[in-house]
């Protein structure tokens, strides 16, 4: 019988980090909840932090690119922060379009979150909590759709939005997912 290609995670691996998902769950759906109450201010925090890591980013590459020992990637290195800095400082000085990219970037994202939650979802098959994983996939999947969809109207609170629902539905998995570690035995066949 062939291996799956989707190596799958031992009950005792997630027990282990139960409090830890616990946690991050929790703190995950609180920034959710403040996501959804103010989107216009999420939309653009969002934006402004890509903008900051881009440009933070192209920075510490063109520092790399122009420091004293000479070395064959100095072009690579002093291109790639170019564009960086450039793309970090045009979201900051141009937020509204800046906003509309993001949108479209993050429809794909949320899509892409979605397929890997799915995934998990088969990985972990069998565990408890399984099932908020796929709920969780299928609902990044439908936002990354629904964000295409709407792109670009409503560009300016979307991104806070949808990043808050994400939030919410993502630490309650995994809020959910360490309840269940708890509630549920351990198989009599484990050791």
């Amino acid at each position: 019988m062939a291996e799956s290609p989707i190596p799958t995670l031992s009950r005792e691996e997630l027990e282990k980090h139960s409090k830890g998902l616990m946690g991050l769950g929790i703190a995950l759906v609180v920034l959710g909840f403040v996501a959804i109450a103010l989107p216009t201010f999420a939309t653009f925090a969002v934006e402004t932090f890509v903008g900051c890591l881009l440009l933070f980013g192209g920075f510490g590459h063109l520092i790399h690119a122009l420091r004293p020992a000479k070395w064959q990637g100095f072009l690579l290195d002093f291109a790639l922060g170019a564009v960086f800095v450039i793309s970090g400082g045009l979201l900051l000085l141009f937020p509204m379009q800046g906003e509309m990219t993001l949108t479209i970037v993050l429809a794909a994202a949320f899509a892409a979150e979605g397929i890997f939650k799915l995934v998990a979802a088969l990985q972990l098959r069998g565990q408890p909590g399984t099932g908020w994983i796929a709920f969780s996939g299928l609902l990044a999947l439908g936002l990354g759709i629904l964000i295409g969809i709407e792109w670009p109207s409503s560009s300016t609170w979307l991104i806070g939005l949808f990043v808050g629902i994400d939030l919410v539905f993502g630490g309650w998995m995994l809020v959910m997912l360490s309840a269940a570690l708890k509630r549920t035995p351990k198989p009599s066949g484990n050791p």
